[in-house]
């Protein structure tokens, strides 16, 4: 038996537990280390792989393999450096969306043995079978989906293989997750009833990512009613949950599978859920099929109240499609969020004003802003060199995955609009209608009051979303670092 070594960040991911019970079916021992628990607290914090090797597993480690988006590469390279310098004979295996879009990239890093691209669970029980025979040099070439070096070439394979019917799986293996995270991720665990998305946003990865996918069969695919609802309820069960976050793309795309759901889940499950969702995808009949689950909130990333920004993102909701959805939602009682993001390249005062005057009308239970990150493969990146706001050098980086977060570093002609508005926007729900309309009678008034609001402390807007939290019973996602903080530094007094 293979011994697999997941190394991961943040909070518990849903495809490395997908990966261990199907590695675990075929007799394999998946083990996973949260790099991230004490960095997360402790700044510059190196790595305790050997510890946890030696002290927790003792036994040797076969492949290590890693899961990222592009975001996290930094990261990734700082800790692979690390563990290629530790055990430099053991092959190191990356996969996840920023693998499958940029293969050659990540290949290009000298200490990354193989990538994965596409779904990950077959390829790696593949290599994991190899390793079992000790033939994983020769086998490598023709394993299925797995791009690999010769002789530190680069050689990148086509994504030849995925699984189009997702009940083929097991049950997601949450256990292993278990003494790595504090309670509270396992009484609100993520889920997913599906994979992929089917819009293209200009700012997203899934574009590339469905291109990929196109050439062997359906980028969305869904687990039917029955995996779901068994699967649900034995989570329930094992871990006493109290509520799910379904962290679909789009969860209910299928109204003739939320309606079945619904029903199947109501009768037999029956604790809370939040999801995301898309306004086209609502009407009456959608919210009111999500109030009988019992949803505490719908998010959708809406990402701009002006029409004209969402036609050069590529985002085609109408206002008046937005209204009706807040409407119907209202009616049944259904709390909903807006995701908005800042720093557009074609963004201008005007979208500001009118973002914030449709979300003063809809009027969302929660306001979440975001900065634009540019993502390697996302369209926006070139409309951003043509519209002067990127260099060619910077979109040559950002395609190497030299990306961050929030507030992006390479809006550099001009300052953020995040900065700026930021507060603003997550103050409309919390403030009377009558007074945000009163603020918003001109862009000038807006304009100024904004400017006062940018005098507050940076905390502030994280205040308010404390305080919307709270007030729509949310807080369980916001307040999610909080439980973890304290299992840290319990773990750290039984350490001593």
């Amino acid at each position: 038996m293979a011994n697999i070594l997941f190394i991961d960040r943040g909070i518990p991911n849903i495809g490395i537990a997908y990966m261990s019970s199907y590695l675990n079916k075929h007799n394999h021992n998946v083990h996973y280390f949260r790099a991230s628990l004490k960095s997360m607290f402790v700044p510059n914090l190196e790595i305790e792989i050997d510890s946890y090797i030696t002290d927790v597993l003792h036994e040797k480690v076969d492949i290590f393999c890693i899961s990222i988006m592009a975001i996290n590469w930094s990261w990734v390279k700082e800790k692979v450096k690390i563990l290629k310098q530790k055990y430099p004979s053991i092959p190191v295996l990356v996969g996840g969306p920023f693998a499958t879009t940029s293969p050659d990239v990540i290949l290009n890093y000298s200490e990354v043995d193989y990538v994965c691209i596409g779904d990950g669970e077959k390829p790696l029980l593949d290599i994991a079978n190899s390793i079992d025979l000790g033939s994983l040099s020769t086998d490598i070439v023709d394993i299925c989906n797995i791009s690999f070096k010769d002789n530190n070439v680069p050689v990148i394979k086509d994504m030849t293989f995925y699984v189009n019917n997702l009940d083929d799986y097991p049950f997601p293996d949450f256990s292993i997750f278990e003494g790595q995270f504090s309670k509270h991720y396992f009484k609100y665990p993520g889920i997913i009833t599906s994979r992929g998305c089917p819009f293209s946003c200009t700012y997203c990865t899934c574009p590339g990512l469905k291109e990929i996918y196109s050439k062997v069969g359906n980028f969305v695919r869904q687990h039917s009613v029955e995996y779901m609802i068994e699967y649900l309820s034995k989570l329930k069960i094992d871990y006493g949950c109290k509520s799910f976050i379904v962290n679909d793309d789009i969860f209910f795309l299928n109204k003739e599978w939320l309606r079945k759901f619904a029903h199947e889940y109501k009768k037999k499950v029956n604790i809370p859920i939040t999801c995301l969702g898309n306004p086209n995808c609502v009407d009456d009949e959608v919210a009111t099929l999500l109030h009988e689950v019992g949803c505490k909130l719908v998010i959708f990333g809406l990402q701009s109240g002006s029409e004209a920004v969402r036609r050069k993102i590529k985002r085609f909701e109408t206002n008046q499609k937005v209204i009706q959805m807040a409407n119907s939602f209202k009616k049944a009682n259904v709390h909903f969020s807006i995701n908005h993001i800042f720093d557009f390249p074609f963004e201008d005062i005007k979208s500001i004003y009118e973002s914030a005057c449709l979300y003063n009308e809809i009027r969302p239970n929660m306001i979440d802003p975001f900065s634009l990150v540019y993502f390697p493969k996302a369209e926006i990146v070139k409309d951003a060199v043509q519209l002067g706001y990127l260099t060619k050098k910077e979109e040559e980086l950002i395609e190497l995955g030299e990306v961050s977060g929030q507030v992006n570093p390479y809006n550099t002609k001009r300052d953020s609009n995040y900065k700026r508005y930021n507060l603003f926007y997550n103050m409309i729900p919390l403030m009377p209608k009558a007074f945000v309309d009163f603020i918003l009678v001109s862009q000038e008034r807006f304009i100024k009051f904004s400017k006062l609001l940018s005098y507050m402390p940076g905390f502030t807007a994280a205040f308010v979303k404390l305080i919307l939290a709270f007030k729509n019973r949310t807080q369980f996602i916001q307040l999610s670092f909080l439980p973890d903080l304290i299992y840290y530094f319990k773990r750290k007094l039984l350490c001593k």
